[in-house]
Order: C-alpha cells, then sequence, then structure tokens
C-alpha cells in the first residue's frame, strides 16, 4: 500500500514540475523552482566541458 501510495504521488509531482516548467518559462525565479537542480548542474557541468574542449 505505502509502495502504491508512494508512486502515486510521485507520478503527480512529476506531472506538475513538468507542466510548470512550461507555463511559467518566462519567468527565470519560477523556471527555477520547477526545474531539477540535478539536471541544472549536469548541464552547467557539459557546457564547461564542452567550452574547454573549444579552447
Amino acid at each position: 500500500m505505502r509502495d502504491k501510495a508512494f508512486t502515486l504521488l510521485k507520478e503527480v509531482v512529476d506531472e506538475v514540475y513538468e507542466y510548470g516548467r512550461f507555463v511559467f518559462r518566462n519567468d527565470a525565479d519560477h523556471v527555477k523552482v520547477y526545474g531539477s537542480k540535478y539536471k541544472r548542474d549536469r548541464a552547467a557541468a557539459y557546457q564547461r566541458s564542452k567550452k574547454e574542449k573549444q579552447e
């Protein structure tokens, strides 16, 4: 029962995050709230490594 409740809650929260990213795409503060810090950090690291390779 607990696992089913967790799964249902996770699906709902993921859906809210997904829609929030697009609804507030023009407002940088809101986009940050609805985005994943992990994904932002990974993207920034990728951009840094890409820039270092070009130099």
